[in-house]
């Protein structure tokens, strides 16, 4: 569940801040515990409101971090796939405390937002079911215990 989130400017560009809480279920906390690799990812849109019309997106940006257990010595480490960089956990606890909270996260140029138009920002957290090993996979389709999303976190953007 998407907590908190705002899109703020910072020099020339809007960066997104955001307080998301995943609520792993007990099937993926174990399929995490006994060494299965779960990809989880965080979608950002922003869309310029037309009224009558269908909203025109402007951006549409999905981060990708992977979460690998060490099965022997019980510790997590998040890979954050767009960037390529790593991060250790001692715990699952101090895991999810670091991958729900992000922090200026580039999403769109300062310039391409009109100050004569009205815009939108939305975010959600979703498990990347084609990420999981294949035998899993039909599981995690028809299983609700597996279906990890947050639902559209959605707000006006304020300039």
């Amino acid at each position: 569940m998407v907590e908190h989130a705002a899109l703020r400017a910072a020099g020339g560009t809007y960066v997104v801040d955001a307080r998301i809480d995943f609520a792993f279920s007990e099937d993926n906390l174990e399929a995490m515990r006994n060494g299965v690799a779960l990809t989880v990812i965080v979608d950002i849109e922003v869309r310029r409101e037309r009224g009558k019309w269908w909203d025109e997106t402007l951006v549409a940006r999905e981060l990708r971090y992977r979460i690998e257990t060490n099965v022997l010595t019980g510790r997590y480490r998040v890979r954050n796939l767009d960037e390529g960089s790593t991060r250790n956990h001692r715990s699952l606890e101090e895991m999810m405390e670091t991958l729900g909270h992000l922090e200026s996260v580039p999403v769109i140029a300062r310039e391409r937002l009109s100050a004569d138009a009205h815009y939108a920002a939305r975010i959600r957290a979703r498990l990347d079911i084609e990420a999981l090993p294949s035998p899993l996979r039909p599981i995690a389709y028809l299983s609700p215990r597996w279906r990890l999303n947050s639902g559209w976190f959605e707000w006006r953007i304020e300039r």
